[in-house]
């Protein structure tokens, strides 16, 4: 038997259900007509009438989710878990929620949850592979894909899944039949074909990309985009005439900036210097915001040894993007091929600063020190620093050790041991690295320990015949240890090998500078 005050209290909240029941009618109906303040109000009012309305909550996290107040939804649907923890329709929610917020552990914690309610969700599967998908494990995320794919062989977005999962671990067979399968679904010419297209040039997929980007460009001609993307595949290929056809129609008159870029490359591949530095400067004149097409237009000016227009075009650059690591990296290494050493190692240790990890900064920088006595200490310094990162490149240990073996004083047997240390070093990195090798002939020389030092440069001709330094002291070695002959063979060598030399450092350090595609 209920007690006076025990009834009293059920007789109370039956008109609170009822009039939470009746606003709850409200904020639902106002809800599908996407009349958002007033759900908002009637599901307030319910959750007055009844606090632990839980479809109230939902409607809310709804409401604030469709304008993108995400915090306040997360907060709504928290709530709706804690009120209904086992409808997995609301975990569905907050797990969505998470994912919009990128809170991947969240959201696969949540998603998970939702799966072990309703174990055919295939929604959470999906999900779950875009979580894996996103923190770049893509052997977690295909099985979630391909579960989806079980269940619905037409079901678009899971193919897609399926298909970025096996690109991302380059199982090429793989890709081949996910993207046949998906051409048996998708519409000829319809966008979702377009952008598989694009999805696959932008991954390096370029042969399995072309068809389906001429038949999105055969199919809207007057799509930029369709155009361009099928103009870069080509181009990637070394289908250059194609790739000049396809992108031409929109370099007339003030056409599109990236068409002219592409346009650049294009004739720079062919060899057409002076008109891939008009099309580049045209790129520029049109988007000067652009900083890859600034890289471009100064790094092509470099490429036909117009070191004078590349360093004016690189430094203005650095100065319209106060952040711009490869306009510095640029103007360092035309101001080095011009022998403006000290200017060159002020543009590398600006780029340093901006971004400290940096290797190909660190290899130019020290291949300066020698020739900048002013700068010695601070580039050392530099160097010390991004050696306490260990790096993985053998280049900065090599440097350091010779700045250690320049500087090093006296005449003790322990004189090179730290400069000997930091270039072995680099050889526990990368044991081919000639460089090194060659440093260790270079210190074993100076102390006096010829067959070490013959040995030493023969190794670093052996990883790398073409590299002539080596010959040079390895001529002087086998002078001094009477083998005359050896010595006239190899200095010919070097003397045949210099020019070349120079010409592949110089063609090698451009490329790593200014590429951009």
């Amino acid at each position: 038997m209920f007690t006076a005050v025990a009834l009293a209290t059920l007789l109370a909240a039956v008109p609170a259900q009822d009039e939470s029941r009746h606003w709850l009618e409200q904020a639902r109906a106002a809800f599908q007509s996407q009349d958002l303040p007033t759900a908002r109000s009637a599901a307030e009012k319910a959750l007055g009438a009844n606090p632990r309305a839980t479809e109230a909550e939902v409607i809310l996290g709804l409401i604030d989710t469709a304008e993108a107040n995400l915090a306040s939804a997360q907060k709504h649907f928290s709530r709706a878990v804690s009120l209904e923890p086992n409808d997995y329709r609301t975990h569905a929610y907050l797990a969505s929620t998470y994912l919009a917020q990128k809170r991947y552990a969240d959201a696969r914690r949540a998603f998970g949850k939702v799966l072990s309610l309703k174990p055919g969700n295939m929604a959470a599967q999906y999900n779950l592979g875009v979580i894996e998908l996103a923190e770049h494990r893509p052997n977690a995320a295909l099985p979630h894909f391909v579960a989806v794919h079980e269940a619905d062989k037409t079901d678009v977005p899971a193919m897609v899944g399926m298909l970025n999962s096996q690109i991302a671990m380059k199982h090429d067979a793989e890709v081949a039949r996910s993207v046949q399968d998906l051409q048996r679904l998708l519409p000829s010419g319809s966008p979702e074909m377009a952008a598989l297209g694009a999805t696959l040039a932008a991954s390096g997929y370029d042969g399995l990309a072309i068809p389906l980007l001429t038949t999105a460009r055969d199919s809207n001609s007057r799509s930029f985009e369709a155009a361009y993307n099928l103009s870069l595949a080509l181009f990637h290929v070394g289908r250059l005439a194609d790739a000049l056809q396809a992108i031409r129609p929109w370099t007339s008159g003030d056409g599109r900036a990236e068409a002219y870029n592409l346009l650049g490359a294009i004739e720079e591949k062919q060899g057409h210097f002076s008109d891939a530095t008009r099309a580049y400067d045209t790129a520029v004149r049109l988007a000067p915001e652009n900083e890859d097409f600034r890289i471009d237009s100064a790094g092509v000016r470099a490429t036909t040894g117009d070191f004078e227009g590349a360093a004016a075009g690189f430094a203005q650059a650095a100065r319209d993007f106060p952040h711009a690591v490869r306009a510095r990296l640029g103007l360092g290494a035309v101001e080095y091929l011009s022998g403006m050493y000290e200017d060159a190692a002020r543009a590398l240790m600006d780029a340093i600063t901006i971004q400290p990890r940096q290797p190909v900064a660190f290899d130019l920088l020290g291949k300066t020190f020698e020739s900048v006595p002013a700068l010695q200490g601070e580039i050392k310094r530099l160097f010390e620093r991004y050696l306490a990162t260990k790096p993985r490149e053998a280049a900065p240990y090599v440097h350091y050790g010779t700045m250690l073996y320049l500087a090093a004083g006296g005449d003790g047997p322990d004189r090179y041991r730290e400069a000997k240390r930091y270039v072995s070093e680099a050889l526990t990195r990368e044991p081919t690295y000639a460089p090194a090798h060659f440093q260790l002939g270079v210190i074993a020389q100076t102390e006096g320990r010829l067959p070490d030092a013959a040995q030493a440069f023969e190794r670093a001709i052996a990883v790398s015949p073409s590299y002539a330094t080596p010959h040079y002291r390895l001529a002087n070695v086998y002078k001094r240890l009477g083998q005359a002959d050896r010595a006239a063979a190899e200095l010919n060598r070097f003397q045949q090998l210099k020019a070349e030399d120079n010409e592949r450092e110089r063609a090698t350090l451009l490329r790593s500078v200014t590429a951009s595609r």
